[in-house]
């Protein structure tokens, strides 16, 4: 019987994508670097691939020998402030959705990112209420680590808790073999081994099957 649902956030609940673009817009008002909104999404981008999180005045470091630019801690640190108050859900049902699912399960999120500032993502789009906890870096290390998911499932047996994803590697292969429910999130519709959906919407059948196993 499932008791626990942990969803993964970027790209499964919210449009990332469109969050950092929106918030490099709003940075660049304010500064003279001489780059655009790929040249840093890439950097974030690889950086969030880490096996772990390094400091900001290292991160900074890193942009500045990437980029050849000059960005300060201080620049960094009002990037990243824009970034938490900007988040859109990629569906439009998402409140509902967990809302209806609050009332027959235990919800958290599971991510890669900063505790802090997903949760206030999650807060400015209207879901975090519905999360009895949020995990990231600081408090569940990193996807795809066991340590991870083992902190995100609790004190639960693997088999009272679905994963839902938008990362075969990062959400679903490592979950997948310590026995846990996974549902791939797939708005592409790709081939692929795993049980899927391409929308939040398909979600509660999928969990009425689930249950019945």
């Amino acid at each position: 019987m499932l008791k626990r649902i942990i969803f993964d956030i970027d790209g499964t609940l919210l449009d990332t994508n469109r969050d950092f673009i929106t918030t490099y817009n709003e940075f660049v008002k304010n500064t003279n670097l001489n780059i655009s909104a790929n040249d840093i999404h890439h950097i974030i981008y690889e950086y969030d691939k880490l096996d772990r999180k390094i400091s900001n005045n290292d991160f900074v470091k890193l942009i500045n020998e990437e980029l050849n630019i000059n960005l300060s801690l201080a620049d960094l640190n009002r990037f990243f402030d824009i970034y938490s108050h900007t988040a859109t859900l990629l569906n439009g049902h998402t409140a509902s959705i967990l809302e209806d699912l609050s009332n027959d399960y235990e919800l958290v999120a599971l991510s890669n990112w900063y505790v802090a500032q997903q949760k206030e993502r999650l807060k400015t789009c209207g879901i975090l209420k519905f999360f009895s906890e949020v995990y990231g870096y600081e408090n569940a290390g990193m996807k795809p680590e066991k340590e991870a998911f083992d902190a995100a499932c609790g004190d639960l047996d693997y088999s009272e808790v679905l994963i839902i994803g938008n990362s075969i590697r990062v959400d679903i292969e490592t979950p997948s073999k310590l026995g846990m429910n996974v549902l791939y999130f797939n708005p592409s519709k790709e081939d692929c081994e795993y049980a899927s959906i391409s929308s939040l919407d398909e979600l509660t059948d999928r969990l009425k099957s689930l249950n019945k196993k």
